[in-house]
């Protein structure tokens, strides 16, 4: 035991008499700490404050399509403009730099949309017992949006619109299957909750 209480004693005197060498023990974490926290958030600085020139082109026309630009128009991250262009027309001003990529809604996407939602709500309907149905048809082709961007962009920067878009058309989607639902449910099933 007195062994270790003059170890310890003997380290006290070594470091009173090293007082740069504890200041950098103490101050060295404290700086590195404080680097790695602006290096880290300058970045995400710069992401929030950019807003991506998007370029809109509807053939739709629909309900739908209209949500879907609103959607994106409420995300306050991209200075959008809507356009008719040609697909060749839309590749040369993506091509040029005018914008960082193009969202390219086909005709009959609203309705493509809205017949999934007709399907996925009489699925429901029929599990839960309601043997009204939703008008519908086959499905088709997926939704049909195409996204076409500036051969610069980074991989992960479109990874985050396809996934920004595919969420917005989901929510877009779970909106008319809800109010699908709620059209076939009996009156008597409507009143029962409240």
């Amino acid at each position: 035991m007195k062994r270790i209480i003059a170890t310890f004693i003997k380290e006290w005197h070594l470091m009173r008499r090293d007082i740069g060498g504890i200041s950098l023990v103490f101050l060295m974490p404290i700086i590195l700490v404080i680097i790695m926290a602006l290096v880290q958030d300058a970045p995400f600085k710069d992401f929030k404050e950019i807003k991506f020139k998007t370029l809109v082109v509807d053939h739709d026309q629909s309900a739908i399509s209209a949500k879907i630009i609103n959607g994106l128009k409420q995300s306050n991250q991209f200075e959008m403009s809507t356009q008719e262009l040609s697909l060749e027309e839309v590749k040369q001003v993506i091509k040029n730099g005018k914008f960082n990529f193009a969202v390219i809604i086909k005709k009959g996407v609203g309705s493509e949309i809205v017949n999934s939602g007709n399907i996925i709500a009489n699925q429901i309907a029929a599990q839960i017992g309601i043997h009204q149905k939703m008008p519908h048809r086959e499905q088709r082709d997926s939704n049909q949006i195409d996204l076409m961007f500036d051969p610069i962009s980074k991989p992960t920067f479109k990874i985050a619109i396809h996934n920004a878009l595919e969420k917005l058309v989901e929510k877009i989607q779970s909106e008319i299957i809800l109010e699908r639902i709620s059209a076939i449910q009996p009156q008597k099933e409507k009143h029962r909750f409240f």
